[in-house]
C-alpha cells in the first residue's frame, strides 16, 4: 500500500512517496478529510462531521452526500483497490469514520513530537539533539493550519492551538541559541516573534538577555521599556515579576546572565532563581523544589476564582510528590476562599464505578438534586434515564453531573483534586472527559495527579489523556526530580548541614527521587552512628539500590507480628479499615493495634485523623509489602480477606460488592471460585444500573477467568456469562468486543444443544441499527444457518422470538448483495412485532 504524506500545517494536501499531490476534490469533500486528519488513527463520529460540514444548516440529504464524499475519497486514498474490497484507509468504524494511518504520517503529528523532544533535550542540556529536533519540526510548517478553511468554525481552534505551539516553538530555539552562544542570532529571531506577537513576555526576556549578552545593556533595558508601554497601553498590564526581576539582574550585572548559561524556560526546568520569591497563601507553605509549579497552580486557582477553571494534570513517576503538590494546591485554594472537593481513586476492580466522582459529590453542599445523583451513581433508586439507549442515557447522566458541579461553582468557585487518576475506573475516566471542555468557562479547576501513562496503560486512560491534550484550559505539569539545590534545601530544613559532598552522593544514590531521598535519610539515621552527615554511609555500597529495598530493610526490622499484620493490610488496600482487619486476622482490636504500633513509629502507616483506621505513608510501601508476599500467600491472605468482608453480611452494598469481587477473584484457585463469579455476575448487574457498562464487562470478565471449568454445568454457565458480557460490550460501544464473545457463545451453545441459549447468543444485535458491524459486502453464512436452524425450531406462537430472530437474519443478510431474501425478513419482523 502507497505510504501517503498527509500535511494539514498550511493549506490541505495529501502527497505520495514520488512527490505528486492528489487532487482531493470540492471543498466539503476535503473537508471530511481534514476533520478525519485532526484526529488520525481515532474515530471521528457521523454527528460530529456533519456538524462540522454544516454548522448549524444540516440540509436532510446530509448523511448521503456524506457517504458520496466518503466513496469518492476512498477512491483518491486507495486508486487501486479492487472491487468489493473492504477500503484500509478510510475505513467505517462505529459510530463514524476512521483514518487508519500512522501519526507519523501527518505533519502536525510530526511537528508535535518534534517540539516534545527537543523539550526534553533542552531539559537535559543536550542543546544540539534539541536543535536537530526543533529544526526538523519547524520545516514542518507551510503556514497557518488548514489555511484553506481559515472560515470554518472547525478549523479555528486548530490554528490557534498550532500556532500557539509554533511560537512557543520558535521561542525553545531562541533558548538553544542563548545557551550555545549565537546571541546575534537570538536577537533577531526573538524580534521577529515579537513583530508579530508582541504580548509575549518570555519573549522579550529573551531579547533582553540576548541584547546583555551582545553587550548592549542599553539596548537591552529599552527593550524592557517597550515591554512595560506596550503591556500597560495595550492591556493595562504591568511586566510580569520574572521580566521585572530580569531587569534588576541586568542593572547590577548579575554575573547569572553571563554567556553559556541558558535562560531555561519554566515548563522544562526551571533555573535557579535568588530574586523575591512568590510567597505562599497563607496556611501553604512552600515546598522544597517546587517554586515554579506553586507559581503555576496560583495563577490557575486565581483565575479559577475568576471564572476561568480547567484542567492541571501533575504527571510524575511514584514518589515525586504529586499528592503532597495536590494537598498544597488545597490549602492554597482553600485560603483564597475556594470550596475544595478531594478525591482519590483506587484499583479498579476494589472500587464501584464512579468511585472519585462520587467522593467529589458527596463534598459538596447538601441538596435534594444531589443526593438523587449519588443514589443514580450507586445504581440505587428510579433514575429516568435507564430505560434510554445506552448511549443516550450515559450522556443524561454526565449532563446531571455537570449541572450539579456548575451549580456548586455558581455558589462559591471550586477546586476538585482526583488523585491517582492512572487507576481510575472506565467509567469515571469517561465522565471526565465529558466535563472538561466545559471547565474552562466556569469557576472549577480540577487537579489530577496520575503517573506518567505506560504503553500498555489502560486504554481507557490513553483515550481521556489524548482527549485532554486538546482541551482549552487543559495543561500537564510535569514533576522533576530535586537538584542538588533542592536537596540542600530539603536537608537543611530537617535540621542538618547540606554539605556539598553528602548532597552529592545522595543525588547519586536517590536520583533526586524524594521519597527516596527521605526513606534513605530516615534508614540511615537508624543504622549509621553519624546518620546521613557522612558522605561516606550514603555512598557505603550496603546501602539499597532503590527505594523498595529501602522500604523492605525497615520492613525487616519489624518484630514478626507486625510483619504479619502489615501483610494482611497490605492485601485490604492503601487504606485499611481497623474492623476488617480484626475481622481478617481473627484479633481483639486491642492486640491489632498493639501490632502495628511499630510499623506506626517507624513511618510505615500513619492513622487516619478522627477514626481508627491507618493508611500506608505512600503507594509505593503498600506495593512494597504487597509485593514481598507470594503467590500463594497472597491467594491466602485474599481468601480471608474475602470471608471476613462476607462475614458483615452486607453483600448488595456496593462497596463491599466491589471488594468481595476483587478479593475472590484474587483466591479463585483456593476453592472459592464460585463466589468470585457469584460476586461479578451481581456487580456486573449493578454497574449496568450505573450506565457503566466497561465496568460491567471487565466484572464479567474476570468471572469468566475465575470459573472453573471441571465443575459441572460450568459450560452452560460460560455461556450465559459470555451473552451477559456480549450485551455489556454491545452497551459500552466495543462491537468488535461483542462479536468474538458472540460467536463463542453461539458454538458453546449449539454444542450443548440449548436451544435456549442459542437464541440468546444470536440475537444479541438483535434492535441495534444496521450500522456496519462487519466488513461491508460480508455475510456469516454460519450465523445465518444458525438463525435460520433456530427458527424452524422455534414455536410458531413465540411471536417475540421469532420477530427477534426474522430481525437479526435481515441485519446479516443486509450486508450481502447477493441474498436478495434479507428485506423479506425485515418485513417479516416488523409484521411480527406489530
Amino acid at each position: 500500500m502507497t505510504r501517503l504524506d498527509f500535511r494539514i500545517l498550511g493549506p490541505l494536501e495529501i502527497r505520495t512517496p514520488s512527490g505528486t499531490t492528489l487532487d482531493l476534490g470540492a471543498r466539503k469533500q476535503r473537508a471530511v478529510l481534514a476533520l478525519l486528519l485532526l484526529e488520525p488513527g481515532r474515530v471521528v463520529s457521523l454527528d460530529r462531521i456533519v456538524h462540522g460540514l454544516w454548522a448549524g444548516e444540516v440540509p436532510s440529504s446530509a448523511t448521503g452526500t456524506l457517504q458520496a464524499y466518503i466513496s469518492q475519497l476512498r477512491r483518491v486514498l486507495e486508486p487501486d483497490r479492487p472491487p468489493r474490497t473492504p477500503p484500509a484507509v478510510l475505513v467505517t468504524r462505529d459510530p463514524g469514520y476512521l483514518l487508519a494511518i500512522d501519526g507519523d504520517q501527518v505533519d502536525s503529528v510530526r511537528f508535535s513530537r518534534g517540539v516534545e523532544a527537543a523539550r526534553r533535550h533542552l531539559g537535559t542540556g543536550a542543546f544540539d539533539e534539541a536543535e536537530r529536533a526543533l529544526t526538523a519540526a519547524l520545516s514542518e510548517w507551510r503556514g497557518a493550519p488548514l489555511a484553506d478553511f481559515a472560515d470554518e468554525e472547525f478549523a479555528t481552534a486548530v490554528a490557534t492551538q498550532f500556532g500557539e505551539l509554533y511560537d512557543s516553538a520558535v521561542e525553545e530555539l531562541v533558548e538553544v541559541q542563548l545557551a550555545t552562544g549565537r546571541n546575534a542570532a537570538a536577537v533577531t529571531a526573538a524580534q521577529s516573534l515579537l513583530d508579530r506577537h508582541p504580548f509575549r513576555e518570555r519573549s522579550w526576556g529573551q531579547l533582553m538577555l540576548a541584547l546583555y549578552r551582545e553587550g548592549r545593556q542599553a539596548d537591552a533595558l529599552a527593550a524592557f521599556r517597550r515591554a512595560r508601554t506596550v503591556l500597560d497601553e495595550e492591556l493595562g498590564l504591568p511586566p510580569g515579576p520574572e521580566l521585572q526581576a530580569l531587569e534588576m539582574a541586568i542593572l547590577r550585572h548579575d554575573p547569572a546572565l553571563g554567556p553559556g548559561l541558558p535562560h531555561v524556560p519554566a515548563a522544562v526546568a526551571p533555573p535557579p532563581y535568588d530574586g523575591p520569591r512568590r510567597q505562599p497563601a497563607a496556611g501553604a507553605p512552600s515546598l522544597v523544589g517546587r517554586l515554579g509549579e506553586e507559581g503555576l497552580i496560583t495563577d490557575r486557582v486565581d483565575q479559577a476564582g475568576h471564572g476561568q477553571g480547567g484542567v492541571v494534570l501533575v504527571v510524575g513517576e511514584a514518589g515525586l510528590g504529586k499528592t503532597l503538590l495536590a494537598e498544597w494546591a488545597a490549602a492554597t485554594a482553600g485560603a483564597k476562599g475556594l470550596a475544595t472537593a478531594w478525591s482519590r481513586c483506587v484499583e479498579a476492580s476494589a472500587t464501584p464505578a464512579f468511585w472519585p466522582w462520587a467522593q467529589v459529590l458527596r463534598a459538596l453542599p447538601e441538596t435534594g438534586h444531589r443526593q438523587h445523583l449519588l443514589d443514580v451513581l450507586a445504581g440505587r433508586g428510579e433514575s429516568p434515564w435507564r430505560r434510554e439507549d445506552p448511549d443516550t442515557a450515559l450522556f443524561h447522566l454526565h449532563e446531571a453531573v455537570a449541572e450539579t458541579l456548575r451549580e456548586a461553582a455558581a455558589e462559591r468557585p471550586l477546586l476538585i483534586v482526583v488523585d491517582d487518576l492512572h487507576v481510575a475506573d472506565a467509567s469515571s475516566l469517561q465522565l471526565l472527559a465529558h466535563l472538561a471542555p466545559m471547565l474552562h468557562r466556569v469557576p472549577i479547576l480540577l487537579i489530577a495527579t496520575l503517573r506518567p501513562e505506560a504503553p500498555d496503560a489502560d486504554p481507557a486512560l490513553r483515550e481521556t489523556l489524548a482527549l485532554l491534550a486538546n482541551e482549552r484550559g487543559a495543561e500537564r505539569l510535569r514533576l522533576g526530580s530535586f537538584t542538588a539545590a533542592d536537596i540542600a534545601d530539603y536537608l537543611a530544613g530537617a535540621g542538618g548541614e547540606p554539605r556539598s559532598e553528602v548532597v552529592l552522593a545522595l543525588l547519586e544514590r536517590t536520583g533526586g527521587n524524594p521519597f527516596y531521598l527521605k526513606e534513605l535519610l530516615r534508614l540511615l539515621a537508624s543504622e549509621h552512628p553519624g546518620g546521613w552527615g557522612s558522605a561516606q554511609a550514603v555512598a557505603e555500597t550496603g546501602v539499597p539500590e532503590s527505594v523498595r529495598d529501602v522500604i523492605s530493610r525497615r520492613v525487616s526490622r519489624l518484630p514478626d507480628e507486625t510483619r504479619t499484620m502489615l501483610h494482611t493490610a497490605a492485601v485490604i488496600g492503601r487504606d485499611v479499615g481497623l474492623l476488617l482487619l480484626e475481622a481478617s486476622t481473627g484479633r481483639e482490636n486491642e492486640d491489632v493495634m498493639s501490632a502495628l504500633e511499630p510499623a506506626v513509629v517507624a513511618g510505615l502507616l500513619t492513622e487516619v485523623p478522627g477514626s481508627w483506621d491507618y493508611r500506608f505513608a505512600h503507594a509505593i510501601v503498600r506495593d512494597t509489602v504487597y509485593g514481598g508476599l507470594s503467590r500463594l500467600q497472597r491467594a491466602r491472605l485474599h481468601k480471608r480477606v474475602g470471608e471476613a468482608i462476607e462475614s458483615f453480611d452486607r453483600p448488595d452494598d456496593p462497596d463491599q460488592l466491589n471488594l468481595l469481587v476483587h478479593h475472590f477473584t484474587m483466591a479463585a484457585p483456593l476453592g472459592v471460585a464460585d463466589r468470585a463469579v457469584r460476586y461479578a455476575r451481581r456487580a456486573a448487574e449493578l454497574a449496568m444500573a450505573q450506565l457503566a457498562y466497561d465496568q460491567a464487562a471487565r466484572y464479567l470478565e474476570s468471572a469468566l477467568g475465575a470459573l472453573d471449568p471441571t465443575r459441572p454445568g460450568a459450560a452452560a454457565d460460560r455461556c450465559r456469562l459470555l451473552v451477559q458480557l456480549g450485551v455489556a460490550r454491545r452497551a459500552a460501544g466495543d462491537v468488535a468486543g461483542t462479536r468474538v464473545v458472540l460467536d463463542e457463545a453461539l458454538t458453546l451453545a449449539t454444542q450443548l444443544g440449548d436451544d435456549e441459549l442459542a437464541v440468546d447468543a444470536a440475537t444479541l444485535f438483535g434492535g441495534v441499527t444496521l450500522w456496519a458491524w462487519r466488513p461491508y459486502l460480508v455475510a456469516d453464512e454460519r450465523m445465518v444457518g444458525i438463525l435460520r436452524d433456530q427458527l424452524s425450531r422455534l414455536d410458531p406462537a413465540d411471536l417475540h422470538r421469532r420477530a427477534v430472530l426474522q430481525g437479526t437474519l435481515a441485519v446479516e443478510l443486509y450486508h450481502s448483495p447477493e441474498r436478495p431474501d434479507g428485506e423479506a425478513h425485515a418485513e417479516e419482523a416488523v409484521a411480527l412485532a406489530q
